[in-house]
């Protein structure tokens, strides 16, 4: 996730210019100005498309159609296809491809009566489904507390090493601009009153989870331990000190520290 996007175009370029070979790059190539980039350079001959196609069926027709800011950029996590389908060997998922198998086929079910939709938070999964409603005909009204949308994904792009996961929420509120019958409110906490009054057929609530803590024996009896979802409103509070960070991915556990003077 924290490599560069096309890194490994040097490996095809010392294939290329090594065996006079045509040579096919594929890798962290997830917008089609890197592509271009790429072939124009001399690096590579062609490009392939792996995991960014998995996120995004249509990846082509939209860069062709100029459609690029409604498309699902990979976020280079490997959690649903390398994690679960190559190393599991369980069925291929992606995070930000709800359905990789029926893609956008939901649309043609059309709701056939007037149905009223309010989600209760902006996270990444409270706007997908404030979208799906809203794609198929609900009349949808998504509801944030704070005067941001993207929750906890939003949270955790702002590490240098995560900032890929930005793209998701990015393309969510392109999504939401786009559906003319999706109301969106920022800095709205929902109560019985006001959603009572949008009179809902179907109310989804998507207020977010709570990261869970490593099984590390004495932890939450003898450190401060800051939840993640805080620490960002945290460091900027705390004027010395250290907060030490234990992060969990799917192949590897690295751990960051921080020391203010």
């Amino acid at each position: 996730m924290s490599l560069e996007d096309g890194w490994k175009r040097y490996l095809s370029r010392a294939v290329r210019d090594k065996f006079h070979k045509p040579t096919v790059i594929a890798g962290n190539i997830r917008t089609p100005q890197v592509a271009e980039d790429i072939l124009a350079s001399g690096d590579a001959d062609l490009i392939a498309i792996g995991r960014g196609l998995i996120a995004e069926p249509e990846w082509v027709q939209k860069v062709q159609g100029g459609k690029e800011r409604l498309m699902r950029k990979c976020i280079s996590c490997n959690i649903g296809c390398a994690d679960h389908r190559i190393a599991r060997s369980r069925p291929l998922r992606c995070s930000i491809n709800p359905d990789i198998i029926h893609g956008d086929a939901y649309k043609m079910r059309r709701v056939n009566r007037d149905t009223n939709v309010v989600v209760i938070g902006a996270g990444t999964a409270g706007m997908e489904a404030a979208c799906t409603a809203a794609e198929v005909g609900c009349h949808t009204w998504l509801l944030e507390a704070k005067n941001h949308v993207g929750g906890l994904a939003s949270e955790i792009s702002r590490l240098p090493e995560k900032k890929r996961i930005a793209d998701f929420p990015q393309f969510m509120k392109n999504r939401i601009a786009s559906l003319d019958n999706l109301m969106l409110q920022i800095g709205k906490r929902a109560d019985v009153a006001s959603v009572s009054a949008l009179r809902p057929h179907l109310i989804v609530n998507a207020t977010g989870s709570t990261p869970l803590l490593p099984p590390i024996e004495g932890l939450r009896e003898n450190i401060d331990v800051e939840n993640g979802k805080d620490l960002f409103h945290y460091r900027h509070d705390r004027q010395s000190g250290e907060i030490y960070r234990y992060q969990g991915q799917t192949h590897r556990r690295s751990r960051r520290w921080r020391r203010w003077p």
